[in-house]
């Protein structure tokens, strides 16, 4: 009897062993051409849409979609938290996602807020002024989908290349990061803010033109400058 289990022990080891053998010569060689072959074909996308992304600020020649710009205004979120809850967004994944899609948006810099019945009530909308010498991209925004007022930020945004397991196997992929906010022009009815934008070398110089009214009704008109050094 002990001799019997013996023998069954090493037919066992003896079919491991060739299991294990034609795992080597089979699946092995097969699996790592996959995963070369996907990791050598996905940095030369990731380089090629990173480069595109910081000298246009496009993908495949498209904008930037603007529902993910509005995203890091705060937009989808409680209006009364405004901009800085999202940080990051994986740009290529989202650029033409079903989260960021609207029939409008893709190729455009607007999209505009729609009711149950079809009809707009106000649109939201991005200029893309240019990037710092060190990499930071200057948005400016502008949205009136929530009343009688007119609402803007300036986005200070970075296209930044990030380690990542997709379908595990280790990749690139790309994110777009909100590294600052500050304020753009707002109106409520001929009162509120206006500003002018410029970008030198890594300085954004940010001119504000405020018309307001004072304690006694009167309308008053002050100028500050901000700068912001990345």
């Amino acid at each position: 009897m002990i001799a019997i289990q013996k023998y069954i022990l090493i037919i066992s080891e003896i079919k491991f062993m060739i299991l294990r053998i034609l795992m080597i010569f089979t699946i092995t060689p097969f699996m790592s051409h996959v995963v070369s072959g996907q990791s050598l074909e996905n940095n030369n996308e990731i380089q090629k849409y990173f480069e595109e992304l910081n000298i246009e600020f496009s993908i495949d020649g498209k904008t930037v979609n603007p529902l993910i710009i509005y995203h890091f205004t705060g937009g989808d979120a409680d209006m009364s938290d405004g901009p800085g809850i999202y940080q990051s967004v994986n740009i290529l994944e989202a650029q033409e996602s079903n989260t960021f899609y609207c029939d409008s948006c893709l190729g455009t810099k607007q999209f505009y807020f729609e009711h149950v019945d079809g009809r707009y009530y106000g649109e939201f909308l991005y200029e893309y002024h240019g990037r710092t010498l060190s990499g930071v991209h200057v948005v400016s925004t502008s949205c009136n989908g929530g009343g009688t007022g007119v609402w803007g930020s300036i986005l200070f945004l970075k296209v930044v290349k990030k380690n990542s397991i997709r379908n595990g196997v280790k990749c690139e992929i790309i994110c777009l990061d909100l590294i600052g906010e500050a304020p753009a022009n707002t109106f409520f009815g001929r009162h509120g803010r206006e500003n002018s934008l410029y970008i030198d070398k890594n300085r954004v110089s940010i001119v504000y033109i405020n018309n307001e009214l004072d304690a006694q009704g009167i309308e008053k008109i002050t100028t500050e400058v901000k700068e912001y050094e990345f």
